[in-house]
C-alpha cells in the first residue's frame, strides 16, 4: 500500500494515534535530523512513532553510521516499515515501554531520541509514561528532539530532567510544525 494512502487510512480510523492531517514532510524530517546533532560513535538513533518513515528514511540518510531502531505501536505502520525502510530495524509496541522493548534487542547504546508521537493528542497519562521512559534511556547530554504543531499547548507536559534547547518553526511543512530539541541533563 502506498505510504500516503496507509497513512489516511489511519488518519481516518485512528486520529488521536495518528494526531496529523498529512504525513511529514521533507523539509520538516530535515529539520528534525539537523536538531539531533552529533552522535556518540556506535550509538544508535531511536525513532518513536515512525508512521510512514518519513523521518526514518531522513535519519537513515542523515546518520549513515548509526543503527536506526524505530518503535511502532501501530500494526498497519509497522507492516509498512518492515517493506519500506530496509535499513532500519522495526520494533512494534509502545513507546512506554522503551526499557522493556530495547532489552528485548540487546540494550543498544542510544544517542538520540526522535519523536513524531503526538504527544498532545493522547492520553495525558501516557505521554507522561513516554516522556520518562525517553529520559531512562537517553544518556546525559544526549538530545530527544519533538515536533508539534502547537508549541504553546506542548508547554503542558511537564519534562522532568529534559532541557529545553533552542526551537525552530518549520514553514515549509503542511501544517507548519515546530521542533524542539530537549537535552538530557
Amino acid at each position: 500500500m502506498h505510504p500516503t494512502l496507509a497513512f489516511v487510512g489511519q488518519m481516518a480510523t485512528r486520529w488521536r494515534q495518528t494526531g496529523a492531517i498529512m504525513p511529514s514532510g521533507a523539509a520538516l524530517s530535515r529539520t528534525m535530523a539537523a536538531a539531533v546533532g552529533t552522535l556518540p560513535p556506535g550509538s544508535s538513533v531511536l525513532e518513536l512513532g515512525p508512521g510512514t518513515g518519513v523521518f526514518t528514511r531522513e535519519l537513515l540518510r542523515a546518520f549513515p553510521g548509526h543503527p536506526v531502531l524505530a518503535v511502532e505501536d501501530n500494526p498497519v505502520f509497522v507492516r509498512q516499515l518492515e517493506h519500506s525502510t530496509p535499513g532500519a530495524q522495526i520494533i512494534p509496541g509502545c513507546a512506554s515501554r522503551l526499557g522493556e522493548l530495547l532489552a528485548l534487542h540487546g540494550n543498544p547504546q542510544i544517542g538520540t531520541v526522535v519523536s513524531g508521537i503526538p504527544l498532545l493528542s493522547l492520553d495525558p497519562a501516557l505521554s507522561q509514561a513516554i516522556l520518562a521512559a525517553v529520559v531512562k534511556v537517553l544518556p546525559p547530554g544526549a538530545r530527544f528532539v519533538q515536533f508539534t504543531y502547537s508549541q504553546l499547548l506542548w508547554k503542558r507536559l511537564a519534562v522532568p530532567g529534559l532541557r529545553p534547547l533552542r526551537h525552530r518553526r518549520v514553514w515549509r511543512n503542511l501544517p507548519p510544525a515546530v521542533v524542539m530539541p530537549f537535552e538530557r541533563i
